[in-house]
């Protein structure tokens, strides 16, 4: 009896120091989700941009990112950073988009894609009439997205945002610029990783908001010859594309503008801007801004759903009663007989 005892209270041994470990992790950095601790980035260091599985409203079922045309790495992988994410079945991968940390930078190009090839034109506009969303993450930090328009800047909130607009009548318009705005909280007293000199600290940063301004921009560009850095020569680039110029503008709605929008057709060029910008809010108060979303970006009632839902309901309780009401015919035969 004792040996099989053993075993349980070895399992109790483990458990109980893993809880403590865990709470002495909790003290020394404060209060966090479980399963999302927080993460403190050095300077230059690279904060993974992951994308996940595009959501709609309409049909309620979750497409692969890059099973769309869009731009990709080098090497495609899933980069699931605990298992609850796993396990809620997000697809979340890996991009090709570049965030080093303090380190802006003004219209990166990203690639080429050629929507006259093959059928990623028919299947852009697909999922835009579909209403189908980009989800974005930076840091498990999904993206509040802005898009500005000749009188007025939107929000779309926090559950994804449009790939483009348009209809069959005027033609379909992508938006194949992304303004990424970071917010960061510098971290006072405590270093991811020591210095060994003395009176020397290793500066660290959490992030806490992730925002997006998009925009479409028709770039007139050539191919570069090939191995030579960027994917595109841009002709008579915007302010802010304009290579080796110090002190460059951000890019902005009035570029976009002066440029015209970029119609899905040909060959796109796809480029986004970084800007860090350094905040007071403090890691413990980085969700407070999702707590407000505006109509455009709210899920609303899935009435498709619901409906559906109902259907299902009163089928099986309709199939149920039959076969209720039948097994009591049956009995009451069965008595009647009897009598």
């Amino acid at each position: 009896m004792m040996s099989r005892k053993k075993p349980i209270l070895t399992v109790w041994a483990v458990t109980t120091a893993i809880s403590a470990l865990n709470a002495s992790k909790l003290q020394c950095c404060g209060a966090y989700i479980p399963g999302f601790a927080p993460k403190m980035f050095e300077e230059d260091e690279l904060a993974k941009l992951k994308v996940n599985a595009m959501t709609s409203q309409t049909t309620l079922y979750p497409i692969d990112y890059y099973s769309a045309p869009f731009c990709q790495p080098l090497k495609k992988k899933m980069d699931h950073e605990n298992l609850g994410e796993f396990l809620s079945g997000d697809r979340i991968m890996n991009s090709p988009y570049v965030l080093n940390v303090l380190k802006s930078s003004h219209c990166e190009q990203t690639c080429i894609v050629d929507f006259d090839k093959s059928d990623n034109k028919a299947k852009i506009t697909n999922f835009i009439k579909r209403g189908y969303y980009i989800n974005w993450l930076v840091d498990n930090l999904p993206p509040t997205v802005y898009i500005e328009k000749d009188d007025t800047q939107q929000i779309v909130g926090s559950r994804g945002f449009p790939i483009g607009y348009g209809d069959d009548e005027n033609g379909y318009i992508i938006y194949n610029h992304a303004n990424i705005l970071i917010d960061y909280h510098e971290v006072e007293g405590e270093d991811k990783n020591p210095s060994p000199l003395p009176h020397a600290t290793v500066r660290t940063f959490r992030i806490v908001r992730f925002s997006i301004a998009l925009l479409s921009i028709k770039h007139n560009f050539e191919h570069s010859p090939a191995n030579s850095g960027p994917p595109a020569i841009i002709i008579d680039p915007i302010p802010s594309c304009k290579p080796g110029k110090i002190g460059r503008p951000f890019t902005d709605y009035s570029m976009a503008k002066s440029v015209g929008p970029q119609p899905i057709s040909g060959e796109v060029l796809f480029t986004y801007d970084v800007h860090w910008k350094k905040s007071l809010i403090s890691y413990s108060y980085r969700w407070d801004v999702y707590l407000y979303q505006s109509e455009y970006g709210s899920s609303g009632v899935h009435w498709g759903s619901i409906t559906s839902s109902l259907i299902v309901i009163f089928f099986l309780f309709f199939t149920i009663a039959t076969i209720l009401v039948r097994s009591l015919k049956k009995d009451f035969q069965k008595y009647n007989s009897v009598q």
